[in-house]
């Protein structure tokens, strides 16, 4: 465990050579973690009212992995403009990172008798055991294999995914294709500043590599500025790395004192504890060795004071404000906050406790889903369907909840069709709401892990925790834990596997694939396809028994559904959820202790 060490006055963490974070990470809300100058808590970005996540991916075929999350404020578009470009930076720099590494990436690969790390799979081959192919679920069989698989599509498919990683290569980087990972939290939001933290991750080559970038929104004077803008100026910039050095002092020659400078570069990431206190954080590999993991600096709140500015003052104050609810964990890299208990969804009260919404409101009480069955109500009634006596497909939609759901779940309400939303738990834990909605309107709630992250370079307790912490999520919020799980990018490995079925998961894959590997997804518009694309490739692909992959973070992806569910019914399909697919005739999917495999039971 981390010890806080004092010198100087100023409070020091530094994770040492294997850990992740400031304190290791738990999907248990009741875990009591010791208190730390130097941890940041997040505001629970459900009670900010107005925000909303955007997503920037590209398509589970693509060689990239890419998922990046940032916030979307009400009435800021200066700050959401600057979160935006932000974002495309950070991509556009890893384009540029990735191909620069290839050629060494082949290389290494072909010096240690690897398999090259172009892994495009133009040949069909099993590359690092990726998406494009992604199939059936896991039905829990002793070998791996889905019960019936011939029955579908003619030949015997094999389910791709982890029993085609090469798991030590993976781990080495070897073979693996590159990742960047941005999501976000909020360190602040009070009526006169906003704070919003991009945390990154990126693999390229070998190594996993974190850093992350604070910017500031001041509302009173509509302006955006990085995290130095805090500071009154050059001359406050260079007492506080004098500061900085102090606090560091004692480290030894793990940590590099001489590298902290007045170089508003260094300096881009900071925020303030409940003290007031001044927190600066350091990148991997910025001021020491790589091994260090985190570094954080907690400069006092007196001596912080005199270094501030106006901007600086009224952000210092805010996380001080009463009134305000806190998310456990919001991190699987880094999990740097105390885990209050409770769920998230509810807008803090005055005194700081969740607030008991009114019933319909955000934050409601799950709805009761124990007896209910899967017929929506209203405009276009679906009704219960017998996969056995028609033929059967069924929509799935990806890393939502986002702007464009409430509008996608308008149109499949109007429509009479229902669908399956594997979800990511931090966008949902921003519109925790829409998962009550999900489920009260016939749809099926999925698990598509917290941030999106490549699982299959996790270690076991963090596949947990990223798998765990959503299914207590969505739990709290429609009533029922999921018993379907899709893996980010359709990539697993037997840890992956075998930590979904203790969790009482089976791992979905999709038959159709709507999205090409030059495209993108999400809030990009340049390489996304178009809504006439995206529904000839839906209704084309389409069999009996097909699993079909959307994303409810597209635009052009929700306005392709009246096309594809017209397409669909024209052919005699019905549209039904998962589990109906591979469950009794309307029914929902029970959750099977101890194993995912029976979750889907009557499967073809």
């Amino acid at each position: 465990m981390p010890k806080a060490r004092f010198v100087g006055g100023m409070a020091l963490s530094a994770l040492a050579a294997a850990g992740c974070g400031l304190f290791p990470a738990s999907s248990k809300p009741d875990v009591v973690v010791p208190a730390n100058p130097t941890m940041i808590r997040y505001v629970d970005p459900s009670a900010v009212d107005g925000l909303v996540t955007m997503t920037m991916t590209e398509g589970e075929e693509s060689p990239r992995r890419v998922h990046i999350s940032y916030p979307r404020l009400k009435d800021a578009p200066v700050m959401n403009e600057a979160l935006r470009t932000e974002a495309e930076r950070q991509l556009l720099g890893f384009h540029a990172a990735t191909e620069a590494a290839r050629p060494a990436a082949a290389s290494r690969s072909q010096a240690d008798g690897s398999p090259k790390g172009d892994d495009t799979q133009e040949d069909g081959g099993d590359g690092d055991g990726g998406a494009q192919d992604a199939g059936r679920p896991d039905m829990g069989g002793a070998d791996g294999a889905r019960p019936g698989a011939a029955d579908v599509g003619g030949a015997d498919r094999a389910r791709p995914g982890a029993a085609d990683v090469d798991e030590t290569a993976v781990r080495r980087g070897i073979g693996a294709r590159p990742e960047l990972n941005v999501d976000w939290q909020l360190v602040a939001a009070s009526p006169a500043v906003f704070g919003v933290r991009l945390r990154t991750g990126r693999h390229v080559g070998v190594d996993w590599g974190r850093s992350s970038r604070t910017l500031w929104y001041d509302r009173t004077r509509d302006r955006v500025t990085g995290s130095s803008g805090l500071l009154s100026g050059q001359a406050a910039l260079q007492e506080l790395a004098r500061l900085v050095r102090e606090g560091l002092a004692g480290r030894g020659a793990a940590v590099e004192r001489d590298r902290v400078t007045a170089d508003p570069a260094l300096f881009d990431s900071m925020a303030f504890n409940l003290n007031g206190d001044l927190v600066v954080e350091f990148d991997d590999c910025q001021i020491g060795s790589c091994a260090l993991g985190r570094v954080a600096v907690a400069v006092p709140a007196e001596r912080a004071g005199t270094l501030l500015s106006a901007t600086g003052h009224r952000a210092q104050y805010s996380p001080r404000a009463a009134g305000r609810t806190y998310l456990p964990g919001m991190s699987e890299v880094w999990p740097e906050v105390d885990a209050p208990s409770g769920g998230a969804g509810a807008p803090a009260g005055a005194d700081g406790t969740a607030a008991v919404p009114e019933a319909g409101a955000p934050g409601a009480a799950a709805p009761d889903t124990s007896t209910s069955d899967t017929s929506t109500s209203g405009e276009g009634a679906s009704e219960q369907v017998d996969c056995a006596e028609v033929k059967c497909v069924a929509l799935t939609f990806d890393d939502g909840p986002g702007p464009e759901t409430p509008r996608l779940l308008d149109m499949l309400r109007g429509l009479g069709a229902r669908a399956t939303f594997f979800t990511v738990g931090a966008n949902a834990a921003a519109d925790p709401w829409l998962l009550g909605r999900m489920a009260a309107e016939g749809h099926e709630v999925g698990n598509h892990s917290w941030a999106h992250r490549d699982l299959s370079r996790l270690s076991t307790s963090k596949i947990a925790d990223a798998l765990g912490r959503t299914q207590e999520l969505i739990k709290a919020h429609t009533g029922q834990a999921p018993t379907l799980a899709r893996a980010p990018y359709g990539v697993e490995s037997e840890e992956v596997r075998d930590t979904a079925r203790r969790l009482g998961l089976t791992l979905v894959g999709w038959d159709v694939n709507t999205v090409g590997s030059a495209e993108t997804v999400g809030v990009a518009t340049a390489g996304r396809p178009g809504a006439e694309t995206i529904a000839r490739r839906a209704v084309e692909g389409a069999h009996d028994g097909a699993v079909i992959l959307l994303h409810d973070t597209c635009g052009t992806a929700v306005d392709a559904v009246p096309a594809i569910v017209e397409g669909l019914r024209g052919k005699g399909y019905a549209l039904v959820t998962v589990g109906e697919l591979y469950g009794e005739p309307g029914s929902r999917t029970e959750h099977a202790e101890g194993s995912g495999g029976n979750a889907a039971a009557g499967g073809p």
